[in-house]
């Protein structure tokens, strides 16, 4: 555990390394990957699940060459907490079109959170359509 701690801590990280040391974080990163994934510690399904996540190398460690993206999927976890929430609460919606519905609504929100926009004046401009839906796509730089 104590290794995938670590491992863990580089990698997340990582993205913030200085140019001139991020080869060396990667090369680091990779090394210790391949030490907690090719060890054997005795027990069978231990054992099973390290050579399973080492077959997924290249997947797990793309953030390497690519440090924008995330090492992980708790963001896509977040944003659907507050849906099952929302489920839960209300003991869910009574038909397939009421579920689209609070999807589309909460999709909203959430978008125009991350946007930084105002929730109400993006939803009333939505539905006055004083603002175009356009508002709601990701900057990118």
């Amino acid at each position: 555990m104590g290794q995938w701690q670590k491992f863990y801590h580089l990698a997340k990280h990582y993205a913030e390394a200085p140019p001139e040391q991020g080869q060396k974080k990667k090369k680091q990163i990779q090394k210790l990957f391949e030490k907690i994934t090719t060890q054997t510690t005795g027990y069978d399904l231990v054992d099973k699940q390290l050579r399973l996540t080492r077959a997924k190398k290249e997947r797990l460690l793309f953030f390497l060459d690519h440090p924008g993206i995330p090492i992980h999927n708790n963001q896509c976890e977040q944003d659907l907490r507050e849906f099952v929430i929302q489920r839960k609460i209300s003991g869910g919606t009574k038909s397939v079109i009421g579920d689209k519905s609070l999807a589309r609504h909460l999709s909203v929100i959430q978008t125009a959170q991350k946007q930084g926009l105002d929730v109400y004046q993006t939803i009333h401009g939505l539905l006055t359509e004083t603002l175009s839906p356009a508002v709601l796509t990701a900057n990118i730089h």
